[in-house]
């Protein structure tokens, strides 16, 4: 709001609406709560629908003011039933007493004609004005009519096009169509102020509200707002008719952006102009005032509390920006390690490639290998020259080669045992602590520092006298259970990921070890045999070891067992892809939160600066002006607060005895 002429008073009375216009600044969706009891008695309503049934526009208004007090003796509601233009045909008002203390009779007072009993058989006796029930113990709802003249008068008025028009004329018409409610304030009392009586307006709160199809395009609402259900969208508009005359300020007093109104309006372009019923809830502003006055010794603590959490909301956004910078440094740390899992990933499929190719060969070439075994043994008998010792080497080597081979017994008993066991250890409760001790050592001061500021930011958005150590002192062991929890969760994650997609990698590379060993093995045992007799060599590939096989005997296996291994070999290629695939796909996840992080840090850093400047340039400036000119106001405002008091009921009420009022208007359907 811009400070001209008057600014400090105009900041004090603006300061001071706030506090009645805060039940109705802010609405928004409402749950429907229908509070009215509903009977299966015949009524006096003749063609009026009852106006407790069916209605979700009036109970979602209704329930957004609290007009009702459940320990008042009377709680009334007012039904009038109007024309689209405001013009009142018919009242009704159901009223309900409340039989706190289980009487056998309750007396009222009442100007009601066409009494009938809505919920039960109790009867009643009517002398004057008083009405006498008897109760037996019971709530009493009962329902009558009234001729009498609402505290608040509607008027509503059309325009087509620019051009006021007459409901009638509008109907089936098309163009932009403004909607105009006014509401007049038709009470008044004598209050003394400043040793002087003069007149008050009873404050009263004006909510109304229209249901619109989709014909209505466009809409623009002039105190209210547009809220959208579905198919169709509900106009919602409040006024606080009379209350700026009682206050003894002028309009002009006021910044352009704040006014305390005593309208709604709402435009739209119309195709085929058609509406649906208005309802406007009218409720005594007592509801939302508070009931003994204005205290000054109040208003000033709620000044320095306000002064107070301006600072501190200035220094909690800075601790924010400070935690988030830190959250994204982490994060930068994060998306650099997942660059180098997947190089190594990448790695480890091209090597899976090359594997594929080398199991291939020996598939091809084990049938020969056992070939040259049996060939070998025939020949042993004959002297071998170097060249035929070499082949010997070169041959059993070749035939390890293929025992190896996967889909053989000895590949998958190796593959097997080493893939369990590798995924049994990055599972284990070992591993995840080790994980999560590093996860905990990296992110744990951010996180925890991100927590308690978040926890600060929301308690100061509530208006909560807080600091970052009360914040600690009360959710700090939940924020460190949170994260200590959550990060034990992404531990235990990242462990089961690595188990999963490297436990086949893993049985594969110890099944390579070994066959390189078992090769390295064969060669040399080839080789000494090639410079030992011909006889011994004989005795050596002719014998039977404890596996149950001889060379010749082995090589003839190993031929059967390549065979087998190849066929394997596309399932092992699919999977370390398929893996590769999966690392590419979290290291752009990675990328775009560590994207994410950054944005957030912007964010913050301007959120700083705005909360920065709010509480220079308002908070501060409201403070400042509220410490000026506030004394001369008071005793109006009380003088409000207590016309507003001492409105109970529409109808009569008897001495003594305590009432709330809350009026429904309902216009007919245009059509």
């Amino acid at each position: 709001m811009s400070i001209e002429g008057k600014t400090k008073k105009a900041i004090i009375y603006t300061t001071t609406l706030a506090m009645l216009t805060a039940a109705v600044g802010g609405f928004s969706y409402i749950s429907i709560n229908a509070n009215e009891p509903k009977s299966n008695k015949s009524t006096s309503t003749d063609a009026y629908k009852r106006p407790d049934e069916g209605d979700a526009l009036a109970s979602r208004i209704s329930s957004s003011l609290k007009a009702e007090d459940k320990n008042a003796f009377k709680n009334e509601t007012v039904y009038a039933f109007a024309d689209p233009s405001g013009k009142i045909n018919k009242v009704l008002v159901n009223e309900h007493l409340n039989n706190k203390e289980a009487k056998e009779e309750l007396i009222d007072e009442t100007d009601l004609t066409d009494i009938v009993n809505l919920k039960g058989d109790e009867t009643f006796e009517i002398e004057g004005n008083k009405i006498k029930w008897k109760a037996e113990g019971k709530d009493i709802y009962y329902q009558g009519q009234s001729t009498k003249e609402l505290p608040v008068e509607l008027n509503i008025s059309y325009s087509l096009n620019g051009k006021k028009i007459d409901v009638a004329d509008l109907i089936g018409q098309s163009g932009r169509v403004t909607i105009r409610f006014d509401y007049k304030n038709n009470t008044s009392v004598n209050k003394e102020i400043n040793g002087k009586k003069e007149n008050i307006k009873i404050p009263f709160v004006a909510i109304s509200g229209v249901m619109l199809d989709d014909s209505f395009k466009n809409v623009e609402v002039v105190n209210g707002k547009l809220l959208s259900e579905g198919k169709k969208d509900i106009v919602l508009g409040y006024a606080l008719p009379g209350l700026i005359d009682s206050i003894g300020v002028s309009k002009e007093e006021f910044d352009k952006d704040f006014e305390i109104p005593d309208y709604f309006e709402f435009s739209a372009d119309v195709e085929n102009f058609k509406m649906g019923m208005s309802v406007t809830m009218i409720a005594n502003g007592s509801n939302i005032v508070v009931d003994n006055g204005i205290n000054l010794d109040s208003m000033d603590n709620l000044m320095n509390s306000l002064s107070d959490a301006g600072n501190r909301l200035s220094d909690g956004s800075k601790e924010l920006t400070n935690g988030i910078s830190t959250l994204n440094s982490k994060m930068s740390e994060f998306d650099a390690g997942m660059g180098q899992l997947k190089s190594g990933i990448d790695a480890l499929a091209e090597g899976s490639n090359s594997l594929a190719d080398g199991i291939y060969a020996v598939n091809n070439s084990a049938a020969s290998i056992a070939n040259g075994i049996s060939n070998l043994d025939a020949a042993l008998n004959t002297p071998m020259s170097s060249d035929e010792k070499a082949a010997v080497a070169a041959s059993a080597q070749s035939a390890v080669e293929g025992a190896f081979a996967p889909g053989s017994e000895t590949y998958n008993y190796i593959y097997g045992t080493a893939s369990s066991q590798f995924a049994e250890s990055m599972t284990n409760e070992q591993t995840i602590n080790m994980i999560y001790q590093g996860l905990y050592a990296n992110l744990h001061d951010s996180l925890y520092g991100a927590g308690v500021a978040n926890g600060l930011q929301m308690a100061l958005e509530q208006g909560l006298p807080v600091t970052k150590e009360d914040i600690i002192a009360s959710q700090g062991g939940a924020i460190e259970e949170q994260i200590q929890s959550s990060l034990y969760e992404l531990a235990a994650g990242i462990a089961n990921g690595i188990a999963e997609n490297g436990k086949d990698s893993m049985g594969a590379s110890v099944v390579e070890a070994c066959k390189n060993a078992a090769v390295t093995s064969a060669g040399e045992a080839a080789v000494a045999g090639a410079e030992g007799t011909k006889s011994t060599i004989a005795g050596k590939i002719e014998a039977q070891q404890e596996n149950g096989y001889s060379l010749v005997t082995g090589s003839q296996a190993l031929a059967g067992g390549t065979a087998q291994l190849a066929n394997g070999v596309p399932t092992l290629t699919e999977g370390i892809n398929g893996l590769s695939q999966g690392a590419s796909t979290l290291l752009d996840g990675s990328s775009q939160l560590l994207n994410g992080t950054s944005q957030l840090l912007n964010g913050s850093a301007q959120l700083e600066a705005g909360i920065n400047t709010f509480n220079n340039d308002a908070v501060n400036k409201m403070v400042t002006a509220y410490n000026g000119d506030v004394k001369t106001f008071v005793e109006r405002l009380d003088a409000v607060v207590e016309a507003s008091s001492e409105y109970d009921t529409y109808t009569m009420l008897e001495n003594g005895a305590t009432g709330t009022t809350k009026i429904i208007i309902k216009t007919t359907e245009i059509k």
